[in-house]
């Protein structure tokens, strides 16, 4: 992954998943980025056996994209989230994958903007199998960039 827009395939046959830098600061950085890459993916996996579960994700869905602002210290202090997807429980998935997988222990201090990390998450799923067409396993997909 250290070049953007080359993805890393994770996840399990039944439920795919990648994760994919964004742009060449999140591939600079690619330490710290792809820990906090991997820790939304991971956060999203594990939420989505909760509501999403259930849904059938629209074809035509958007990425939902969210610029989350860390301080100097790695700890979150906002998320905005800049495009919907046109599924409400997709939304509240990713921000919350954010809240739990956006925190840093030591973060590089060059990778800072203005005093603060600024990142965009995009995060995309798509319903893959399932065994009772109740419950489903997702195709999911995550990206960040460093802003």
């Amino acid at each position: 992954m250290e070049q953007p827009g080359h993805e890393r395939i994770v996840g399990k046959a039944s439920a795919p998943a990648d994760e994919r830098l964004l742009n060449a600061k999140a591939a600079k950085f690619g330490e710290f980025s792809t820990t906090l890459l991997h820790q939304v993916l991971v956060a999203a996996l594990g939420l989505e056996h909760g509501e999403m579960e259930t849904k059938v994700v629209p074809d035509n869905v958007s990425p939902v994209i969210i610029t989350a602002i860390m301080n100097k210290d790695g700890k979150l202090k906002e998320l905005i989230v800049e495009q919907h997807s046109g599924s409400g429980a997709l939304d509240r998935l990713m921000v919350e994958a954010c809240k739990q997988g956006l925190w840093a222990g030591n973060p590089p201090p060059e990778a800072m903007t203005e005093g603060e990390y600024r990142i965009r998450i995009e995060g995309r799923l798509k319903n893959f199998s399932t065994s009772d067409q109740k419950h489903w396993e997702f195709e999911t997909h995550v990206g960040l960039a460093l802003l």
